[in-house]
């Protein structure tokens, strides 16, 4: 069936491709959209320089029906330049997401007429102009609000039925809030990241005669960006953190020593548990280096964690024991 080849996922990293790679990159794309026919395509891009493969996939907008581009930096300028083309045009375009610039941002707006859902990471102007454009858009989920930009969302979109972004606003603003009111908006979802100052709500300023329903929950926004895949590293030890930190969106195949040192009183010790013995793979341990043999995930051989705040808790990590037995370093240590 056709709707099976639709869904298009184009990831290209520099540093790990070659000439070879991206002619594989060409034939199984090029597959895809013969298999897909004329059906829409949902399309999903993730890249840091031009290739060949973003050049065919784009010459196939107008069979878009929802588009989420990760690119940052380069990428993102890369993209911008391929998409701001006059012929490039989205008659079936229905969902759009992405960190996206205000130029191109008009662009969908004058060459998507059917966009009802629109994810941006923020609004990239201090005017907010670009977004009021879309007069036909249903659902928008928008981050780092500002109330200037809240206030002319609510006085620009009138068939909004569904609002998703943080439940803090950025203005440091003391005076009493001037309430806006929205009637179309049904659903509200507001994101709460525990990282973010609090101390300043959007709830002041939004007036919702017509909400039936609100949502609280965790701001998921950047972890669910496409996953970076790292084959070299192989040893990685992380201490207590207070901040995100880009190694957590990226998978280590090769890894083979890990170690954690850990502050908190409390601790998801089944999860770290569960997470080592996946890695455990002792078939893996001696496979040859050859390409056609290398194994896609190798086997961790080491695992040290050390927690500074806890008392020993008995028989959590006893399947590491025996893992120590048949070859895996394990070591825990508990307290000071």
């Amino acid at each position: 069936m056709p709707e099976i080849w639709s869904r298009i996922s184009l990831v290209r990293r520099n540093a790990y491709s070659d000439d070879v790679d991206e002619e594989r990159l060409l034939f199984t794309l090029d597959i895809f959209l013969d298999r897909a026919l004329q059906h829409p395509l949902t399309v999903n891009m993730d890249f840091d320089e031009p290739c060949r493969a973003l050049t065919r996939l784009i010459n196939h907008v107008h069979r878009f029906s929802s588009f989420t581009y990760e690119s940052e930096g380069y990428g993102l300028s890369i993209l911008t330049s391929y998409l701001s083309h006059p012929s490039s045009n989205f008659p079936l375009l229905e969902g759009l997401s992405g960190q996206i610039r205000n130029e191109v941002l008009e662009m969908f707006a004058h060459t998507a007429p059917k966009l009802k859902d629109l994810v941006l990471s923020s609004i990239t102007t201090h005017d907010s102009s670009e977004i009021f454009l879309f007069a036909q858009l249903l659902h928008l989920e928008f981050y780092y609000p500002y109330v200037h930009e809240i206030h002319t969302l609510m006085d620009s979109n009138h068939h909004l039925v569904s609002l998703k972004t943080e439940i803090s606003q950025l203005d440091e603003d003391e005076t009493l809030p001037i309430p806006t009111i929205c009637g179309t908006i049904h659903t509200l979802t507001l994101c709460h990241d525990p990282m973010t100052w609090q101390d300043y709500s959007v709830l002041p300023y939004l007036t919702l005669p017509s909400l039936t329903t609100i949502h609280f929950e965790r701001n998921l926004f950047y972890e669910r960006r496409a996953k970076m895949v790292e084959p070299h590293i192989r040893q990685v030890s992380i201490a207590d953190l207070n901040y995100r930190s880009r190694i957590f969106n990226v998978t280590l195949m090769q890894l083979r020593c890990t170690g954690l040192n850990v502050g908190a009183s409390t601790f998801n010790d089944g999860s770290v548990v569960d997470m080592i013995r996946s890695r455990w793979i002792p078939g893996k341990r001696n496979a040859s280096s050859s390409r056609e043999s290398e194994p896609q995930v190798d086997c961790l051989r080491e695992f040290t964690i050390r927690f500074r705040n806890r008392e020993e808790a008995k028989g959590v990590y006893e399947p590491l024991e025996d893992m120590d037995r048949d070859g895996m370093r394990v070591v825990v240590l508990w307290g000071n």
